[in-house]
């Protein structure tokens, strides 16, 4: 063959199989996906995040987005077992099955439920049902209700429930009795693995309960727990009654943040830049967080606000040392001025360690110039991310520094509260985020949200907007 006729033969087969933008870079091949669409944020160029979307009650597997990568090709897909796959399709969405019921009867019994299941619970003659006798499989792929337990009323702590997709290792629920918690089927735990009966009657830390990736929050389950401590907790802590005796009564609030007329609350937020997020998602970051701080500021207890955002390093926009941190206008008017996606340019990773340690310096400052104060006050980290954190050292390192900076003990727990919020439920590393997120009884700090329109309804509703 004539070597210009070989040439143009090889030009049209790469054609065929990959094709080449204006400047010679190639690009990315179409894809699709089985039963659901795809958006691109920048074409079939070098950089674009393919995402896939799924109709309702489903999700997409094996993986929700992929990036078109320099050489052309998308990021690998693989299934859980760490096999490579080709293929992506919309999965339906299940709720994990109960695995154990102690002194009672449960059905139906399966590994994983569709939505629209209920499973019934029913207890053994001599014990009381405490939680929901019927739960339904929600198309969130979690259960509504309470997780139930059959209790006989003698022990010190009420007995524990063993939340669906778990395990139980040790039983009992007299004083010092230790109950371990494992999840099955690739479900990851959010809460505390181990809980002990205390002196009180109460459990330790925080009820654990088994996710599977695909799962995520309504607004209506933030508003409930995420809103109870930023809102509720806020908007009592300045009023004080008095009994008939004339005895100056503080309000019972018996959750996080607790302020009294001469302590501090400090709120840090902590906003995800990385690549994945896209300028438009972390547009919606910024409107949700700014609702949140106008919101706050109307509370009469002293409030200081920091905020930051990150990729693969940290970007204050303010400190919590600044002059303006007490001012909500000036923070807002910082965040508006100051604080843009493409801050951060070509490092666009994803470093929460180095976010966390932002902080954590902050409070160093803060402790040596103002150390009177410094025991009086609360914090409160709202840090928001779409997926894993993939550069820098381990989060839980940040979070250990900063809990020996607050110098949280058994009597100072209400002193440091960290939430932590996932955006776009499968990018998100549940195990990671449980790590770094604050675990208290009969509370949640982890959050998971379908997508940043979610999140923005969450705390627009949260505000009661």
């Amino acid at each position: 063959m004539v070597p210009e006729l070989c040439w143009l033969s090889s030009f049209v087969a790469a054609i065929a199989t990959q094709s080449l933008v204006l400047d010679g870079t190639p690009s990315c091949p179409r894809v699709s996906i089985q039963g659901g669409d795809i958006t691109l944020s920048d074409g079939y160029r070098p950089g674009s995040i393919l995402t896939f979307s799924c109709p309702a009650g489903t999700y997409p597997y094996p993986t929700p987005s992929r990036v078109c990568q320099s050489d052309g090709k998308w990021t690998p897909m693989h299934h859980p077992n760490g096999k490579p796959t080709k293929v992506a399709r919309c999965r339906d969405i299940r709720c994990p099955g109960q695995t154990d019921f102690e002194n009672g009867f449960f059905a139906p019994r399966r590994t994983f439920h569709p939505i629209g299941d209920i499973l019934s619970f029913q207890c053994s003659d001599g014990y009381q049902l405490l939680g929901s006798s019927q739960r339904y499989c929600q198309p969130n792929g979690l259960w509504n209700g309470t997780a139930p337990v059959c209790d006989d009323g003698v022990g010190h702590c009420r007995t524990l429930a063993v939340p669906p997709g778990a395990i139980a290792t040790g039983k009992g629920n007299r004083l010092g009795d230790r109950i371990s918690f494992q999840c099955q089927n690739n479900l990851d735990l959010i809460g505390s693995p181990q809980r002990v009966c205390m002196l009180d009657g109460e459990w330790s830390d925080m009820q654990p309960s088994c996710r599977a990736s695909y799962s995520y929050d309504r607004a209506e389950d933030v508003k409930a727990e995420f809103g109870a401590s930023l809102t509720d907790v806020l908007s009592e802590v300045s009023t004080f009654e008095v009994d008939p005796s004339g005895t100056v009564q503080t309000p019972s609030l018996g959750r996080r943040l607790i302020l009294t007329k001469d302590s501090f609350l400090y709120v840090y937020f902590l906003l995800d830049a990385s690549h994945s997020v896209t300028e438009p998602n972390f547009s919606i970051f910024k409107d949700a967080v700014s609702q949140i701080i106008i919101r706050i500021s109307s509370f009469d207890v002293p409030i200081k606000f920091s905020v930051i955002s990150y990729a693969s390093q940290p970007k204050t926009v303010v400190d919590i040392g600044d002059d303006d941190a007490e001012d909500a206008d000036m923070v807002l008017e910082m965040m508006e001025n100051n604080m843009n996606y493409k801050d951060h340019g070509n490092a666009t990773g994803t470093n929460i360690h180095a976010a966390l340690s932002a902080v954590y310096e902050m409070m160093i400052n803060e402790e040596t110039f103002s150390e009177d104060q410094w025991s009086k006050v609360r914090h409160a980290i709202i840090l928001l991310t779409d997926g894993k954190s993939n550069l820098g050292a381990s989060p839980k390192l940040a979070v250990r520094s900063i809990e020996g900076m607050v110098n949280v003990r058994k009597n100072r727990n209400d002193y440091l509260d960290i939430y932590v919020f996932g955006i776009g439920n499968l990018n998100v590393d549940l195990t990671a985020m449980n790590e770094i997120a604050s675990k208290k009884s009969g509370e949640r700090h982890v959050f998971v949200m379908e997508n940043p329109q979610e999140l923005k309804k969450a705390f627009e509703d949260l505000l009661g907007m």
